[in-house]
């Protein structure tokens, strides 16, 4: 696992990993629910051998000790269940950690998905399906199949806000700055296109 809940009996697990502590929604939560999240969503957890979500949930939760008497309280049903809002938000923050490519990957595709939807043109329709599939494959893995609909919306209004951010004249201005090119918005398809018929 890339960050292994097991740690040095004493540590703490955000000081242990200087990737957790720099993230600020991880700062005042519960250090069990943070080993929670990366036993349950990291690649390479070995509960991710349970393909059925809410079973990896539970069986996660066991092993933590989260139960009270083989019993979960109302709050830990709400996690399970994807209605604790401060917990999703931990979960997008954390997933980003394993996997930044994929990440990244389904940020410029719901990016170009939006943009390309009211086009009429035959081949936008085209790309719009394939991004489609694409958004809803990367965004299973990156969920570890979690397909909690409320996750799912935290998920992608979070990309929504970060994409907000990306494209204000600060950031713009930072990166012209940094020497990085801004592609502009044909260049973003041609790019795409590329790498569809590869």
């Amino acid at each position: 696992m890339k960050y292994s809940p097991i740690i040095p009996k004493g540590d703490n697990i955000l000081k242990h990993y200087k990737d957790l502590d720099a993230i600020h929604e991880l700062q005042d939560a519960d250090e069990t629910i943070i080993k929670y999240i990366l036993l349950t969503y990291d690649p390479k957890s070995p509960f991710r051998e349970i393909q059925d979500i809410t079973q990896r949930k539970h069986e996660v939760l066991y092993f933590l000790q989260m139960d009270d008497n083989g019993k979960f309280p109302n709050e830990i049903k709400n996690i399970i269940q994807g209605k604790n809002e401060d917990v999703r938000i931990m979960i997008n923050k954390i997933i980003r950690l394993f996997n930044s490519v994929k990440y990244s990957l389904l940020v410029s595709n719901i990016e170009n998905f939006y943009r390309l939807l009211d086009s009429n043109d035959s081949d936008d329709i085209k790309i719009i399906r394939l991004l489609e599939k694409d958004i809803y494959e990367t965004t299973n893995e990156l969920l570890a199949l979690d397909k909690n609909q409320q996750l799912l919306e935290t998920t992608f209004r979070f990309i929504h806000k970060e994409n907000l951010q990306l494209w204000r004249p600060e950031a713009i201005a930072h990166d012209i700055k940094a020497k990085r090119k801004v592609m502009s918005e044909q260049e973003k398809k041609v790019t795409y296109e590329s790498l569809m018929e590869a």
